[in-house]
């Protein structure tokens, strides 16, 4: 019987499925992979893929914070007998810190998966410091996303050799083979909403206070142009979208869309369709999907492991955080220099084909496990 690899998240997502899919294909013959936690997808994706288990994942507020776990997990253990167990890896998240403990006394290996903090290390006071230290020790390996990941660990006193990078990437191969689909349904978005010859500056991501689509908006009197054929898009829902869509309304309901939540597939379909695409804050996995389908990218420049991806003026551009004089003139660079911006783009599409492709990310994984089997 093969060893067993069981994998608690807080929540399965659409977009991850293509890693699952591609790494239970590597596994064969190997290990069994089990992914457990909240399935946020379709009838039909869950049906097909035996190796989903919904799972509870539950957040309660404790001590001012909001602290996760996965009640049941511990009998999971038990009955399964995992040879690998690999979880989130979040301090906030109780079972993270007790499930480890669990799975060692049961003779299990156990992989921390984590982005780290951006303030994981010096940066926190000392209590918070020696807590993470003790945290990131009960963990026999480390997957994260890049180089300021490994530092951070590092900086707590994990050993650097326990600790592997696997870049966090969407499926890359959807882009590369499906690029011509992808851009024609940008085509049909932008007609649709009457953007056919005009200059399209986006944002795309959740309506929340920590991706501040704030400062889009802030910038906004100083994208248009006198000739009026820069449109700025606004794609995604959350919270916010109600109060977004009563700022676009007193700011310039002209030439300002917001879309709210769009269809699955249709985020890479607005990204291929921009001209630009701006990050205010928090950025994640809409920089992957950007540099892929070679359109311009300029995000906030904050630390973190998902943006290390983009060098200003080498593959991107990135701007001071909350200044949207830099914001705007960023975006008035990609449009006049065209030389350079597709000097730009061209290099990072070249990155994601060779150091962001899906099967690099599946295969440190694998590589991972293996190692702890």
């Amino acid at each position: 019987m093969l060893p067993r690899v069981l994998v608690f998240q807080p929540a399965v997502k659409h977009y991850r499925l293509p890693f699952w899919d591609a790494l239970v294909e590597q596994a064969a013959g190997h290990y069994q992979i089990a992914v457990l936690g909240p399935l946020d997808l379709s009838a039909e994706a869950v049906a097909a893929r035996p190796y989903l288990h919904e799972f509870p994942f539950r957040e309660q507020p404790r001590f001012g914070r909001m602290i996760g776990s996965w009640p049941g997990a511990a009998d999971v253990l038990r009955r399964e007998r995992p040879a690998v167990v690999l979880l989130t890896a979040t301090a906030s998240f109780s079972t993270s810190w007790s499930l480890p403990r669990q799975a060692h006394r049961a003779g299990a290996k156990v992989i921390g998966w984590s982005k780290v903090s951006p303030r994981a290390g010096t940066k926190r006071g000392l209590l918070a410091r020696t807590a993470m230290r003790m945290f990131v020790r009960r963990f026999d390996r480390f997957l994260c996303y890049g180089q300021s990941s490994v530092e951070q660990l590092a900086a707590l006193g994990y050993p650097p050799e326990r600790i592997r990078v696997a870049p966090n990437t969407i499926d890359t191969r959807r882009v590369f083979s499906g690029g011509d689909v992808i851009r024609a349904r940008g085509q049909q978005l932008r007609e649709q909403h009457g953007l056919a010859d005009k200059r399209v500056v986006l944002y795309i991501g959740r309506m929340i206070e920590r991706k501040r689509p704030w400062d889009l908006l802030g910038a906004w009197p100083k994208l248009r142009t006198t000739q009026d054929d820069t449109r700025l898009v606004l794609v995604g829902g959350g919270p916010m979208l109600d109060e977004i869509r009563r700022r676009v309304k007193s700011i310039d309901p002209e030439r300002v869309v917001v879309t709210g939540p769009v269809p699955e597939g249709d985020d890479y379909a607005w990204i291929a369709a921009a001209d630009v695409v701006v990050l205010p804050a928090a950025v994640g996995l809409a920089i992957n999907q950007a540099l892929a389908l070679g359109t311009p990218l300029v995000i906030a420049d904050e630390p973190g492991a998902d943006a290390e991806l983009v060098k200003h003026g080498q593959t991107g551009w990135r701007f001071e955080p909350r200044d949207t004089d830099e914001l705007a003139a960023a975006v008035h660079r990609i449009f006049n220099h065209t030389k350079e911006r597709e000097a730009v783009v061209a290099r990072g599409l070249a990155l994601m084909q060779s150091e962001y492709a899906l099967q690099r990310m599946v295969e440190v994984f694998d590589a991972t496990i293996r190692e702890c089997l």
